[in-house]
């Protein structure tokens, strides 16, 4: 697996190393969508279909953690 290429809001690119992706994956109650993975593309799209966007992860919570 390569790591996770992304543009931040001030429009520089950094990269997430996959032990991190694998670290998120692995705590986080929901899912992580990586681009070609299955599911991806759904886990991107929103209500607004005129906005098309293709974030470099996309998590879904599953819930909040309890207080």
């Amino acid at each position: 697996m390569t790591d996770v290429a992304i543009r931040t809001l001030d429009g520089s690119s950094k990269s997430i190393p996959q032990d991190l992706v694998a670290a998120l994956r692995g705590k986080l109650r929901g899912s992580v969508a990586l681009p070609g993975e299955d599911g991806y593309d759904a886990a991107r799209s929103i209500w607004n279909a005129m906005v098309d966007r293709r974030p470099g992860l996309v998590a879904r919570a599953a819930s909040a953690l309890p207080t």
